[in-house]
This record gives C-alpha cells, sequence and structure tokens, in this order.
C-alpha cells in the first residue's frame, strides 16, 4: 500500500510540474496571430450599389422560391407577408421579360407582385428569375423586372 501511495504522489508531482511548464510556455509565447482567408478575386471590383442590389434580388429569389414549394398555404402565406414588407406596395408593377435582344425586350402582360405571388404560389414553381429592380428613397421597390427561365 504503501509504494501505491508513493507512486501516486510522484505521479501527481510530475502532473502538476507539466501544468506550470505549460503555463510558461504560454506565458512566453506570443498569442497566435488569426488566421484571415482572402475571397477570390474577381475580374472586375463591383460598386457598393450593386451588391445591395444583388443581395436584394437573392432575398426576392428565395422568398420567390419559398412560396412557390411551401408544404402548407400558411407557410406560403407567411412567406408572401414578408417578401411584400419588402415592397412600397402590393401593387407594385412586375414586367416579365418573354424575349431579350440586344436592348430590345419583350415583356408579357404587366402584373403586380401581389398577383405575381398569388400565380406562384398556384403554379408550385418559380418560371422566372429578378433581372433587375428598382427601389425609392426609404429602400422600398417600386419596380421589379423578371425574366422568364427557359
Amino acid at each position: 500500500m504503501r509504494n501505491y501511495a508513493i507512486i501516486s504522489l510522484v505521479v501527481l508531482t510530475a502532473a502538476l510540474g507539466a501544468c506550470k511548464n505549460q503555463k510558461n510556455i504560454s506565458k512566453t509565447m506570443p498569442p497566435a496571430e488569426p488566421v484571415m482567408t482572402a475571397a477570390p478575386a474577381t475580374a472586375e471590383p463591383e460598386a457598393a450599389p450593386q451588391t445591395a442590389a444583388r443581395s436584394t434580388e437573392a432575398i426576392i429569389s428565395e422568398y420567390f422560391d419559398a412560396v412557390a414549394h411551401a408544404n402548407s398555404t400558411l407557410a406560403a402565406n407567411r412567406s408572401r407577408e414578408e417578401v411584400l414588407s419588402l415592397f412600397a406596395s402590393k401593387d407594385t408593377p412586375v414586367l416579365i421579360v418573354i424575349f431579350q435582344e440586344g436592348d430590345f425586350k419583350d415583356y408579357d402582360e404587366p402584373t403586380t407582385i401581389n398577383k405575381y405571388l398569388e400565380y406562384i404560389q398556384l403554379q408550385q414553381k418559380n418560371p422566372a428569375k429578378v433581372q433587375s429592380l428598382v427601389k425609392n428613397a426609404s429602400g422600398k421597390i417600386t419596380e421589379l423586372e423578371l425574366v422568364q427561365i427557359k
């Protein structure tokens, strides 16, 4: 039994010594520098307004997909109300490009954001993607242009 106590004491002493050495090492070493990863370089740097517009376009596309593919009417209606909060009104015009060649664009019959959301909810698919949008001074969308996905 006495040998067990001596061995335990030796192990405990060694462990405490290791802890003290570790603390001393950490005091003498400078803190590790945070590792920063660079974003991939793009061919052209984008202007800040375009970045903001693209992020809004991505958000709108996500909402459109959520409305179209919702598992319940309640979920679709909730997504509709959330996306409508980004628009100046439920009657904000939505223009859908059905043909484009150069600067010439041919549009489907104009609709409103509310009617378009009803359409994609009933069809359970989002047949268009955001091409451009116009915002007012308060940041609300006043016009949305979509292009049909082929």
